[in-house]
């Protein structure tokens, strides 16, 4: 995992959208996006922007630890995701199996496609209380919206090539059930 897709699961993990981070850290939303795609390194001070926002830099750099930084804000976001992760661990889980369901059938065409080992994707889903960071990044990648994972609200499909097909899949399936 590298930094643009760390700071966009920090972005979709704790705060309402990219623009809202970006005004948040006051950076241009389009230089926000030239981060997370990987195509802008941040400097110093855009790092310091984003550890004042809550997010820890040894985990942003390095993927090591905590998500959180340990200032106040990071604080109170790590309590306030994982407050509600108290109470919506079974439902990301249960969000996560359903979402595969509808859109790839079954866990094991999903893992055939995006070449994961059955058995540790089962445990992931049906063992943990919550999927790892890197178990997350594969659903966004397959076209889940984390945010709408995490809390229920919003698209379940993550503006990208593999949720923009598979939400247009799923518009067409319900006009066909209309008709």
């Amino acid at each position: 995992m590298n930094i643009g897709i760390r700071i966009k699961l920090f972005i979709q993990t704790c705060y309402q959208s990219q623009l809202f981070f970006a005004k948040l850290v006051n950076l241009d939303p389009t230089y926000l996006n030239r981060i997370i795609n990987n195509r802008l390194n941040p400097g110093v001070d855009i790092l310091s922007r984003f550890n004042s926002a809550g997010v820890s830099l040894d985990w942003l750099l390095n993927g090591s630890g905590s998500m959180y930084s340990t200032n106040s804000l990071g604080e109170k976001l790590k309590n306030m995701v994982s407050d509600s992760s108290n109470i919506t661990q079974n439902t990301t889980n249960k969000r996560v199996i359903s979402w595969i369901s509808e859109n790839y059938d079954n866990l094991e065409n999903f893992c055939n496609i995006f070449k994961i080992d059955l058995q540790k994707s089962h445990s992931i889903i049906y063992e943990s209380a919550m999927p790892d960071s890197e178990y997350l990044e594969i659903l966004n990648e397959a076209g889940c919206n984390i945010k709408w994972l995490h809390t229920g609200q919003g698209s379940r499909f993550e503006n990208n090539p593999a949720g923009t097909i598979l939400k247009m899949k799923n518009k067409n399936f319900q006009s066909t059930i209309k008709s």
